[in-house]
């Protein structure tokens, strides 16, 4: 054989075969892993401009209950002074709480106004 003839090997190399359930799922997990985090941060976001809309509307209506609230004491207090006037002689004020009474509509005297209970305050 001469030196410069190329060599011919006999010899047939296998690659080793690695069984499909062993092999690591790093590719396969690092694409769940994304997939759940822009999920959670998709979420994230969204609640969170909910959360500024709600709050938006929240505040928008806070002077409406402050209106309804002034309304409902000065309508309690009328209520009150009429049936005041009913209880000391006055007939328009007794024909006033009468056409009340007649809707369902009851005025209690010794109540306190509207809005001035503090219905939070713990009880003892």
């Amino acid at each position: 054989m001469n030196e410069f003839e190329p060599r011919v090997h006999t010899e047939v190399v296998t690659p080793v075969q690695v069984p499909e359930a062993s092999r690591p799922m790093t590719f396969e997990l690092l694409i769940i892993a994304c997939v759940l985090l822009i999920d959670a941060i998709t979420h994230g976001f969204n609640s969170y401009n909910q959360w500024r809309s709600l709050s938006g509307i929240h505040d928008g209506q806070e002077t409406s209950v402050q209106a309804a609230t002034k309304v409902r004491s000065q309508l309690d207090a009328l209520a009150r002074e009429t049936a005041v006037l009913a209880d000391s002689g006055n007939p328009n004020a007794k024909i006033v709480v009468q056409e009340l009474q007649k809707r369902g509509v009851t005025i209690d005297v010794n109540a306190k106004p509207f809005g001035t209970s503090n219905a939070l305050a713990p009880s003892r």
